[in-house]
């Protein structure tokens, strides 16, 4: 698209979005590797008084970084959304 002093490449925004899923494709199954990881290990610290003083430092703290991939691959599809939406766009203003 070329108006008004601007040009936009449909195509390009749409090859760009699809490198945005790919990267979430990527957050997402290293998340799930992780998961995977941490639960085979299990509370692998013990319940000991030491293991427990452990956890409580470790493991609200480690369950907001696991929760956190989830707001990051959800953010990242979004933003691959949101890029084929707008290519859409361009699309339909040149009718092509």
């Amino acid at each position: 698209m070329n108006d008004n002093g601007f040009t936009a490449a449909p195509n390009a925004m749409s090859t760009g979005g699809q490198q945005f899923l790919a990267s979430a494709d990527k957050v997402k199954a290293t998340h799930v590797k992780l998961l995977a990881a941490l639960d085979a290990e299990g509370q692998c610290w013990g319940k000991d008084e030491v293991g427990a003083g452990f956890a409580k430092q470790y493991v609200q703290n480690a369950l907001k970084a696991i929760d956190a991939f989830a707001q990051v691959d959800g953010g990242v599809q979004s933003v691959a959304g949101a890029t084929e939406a707008w290519a859409d766009g361009y699309r339909q203003v040149d009718g092509i």
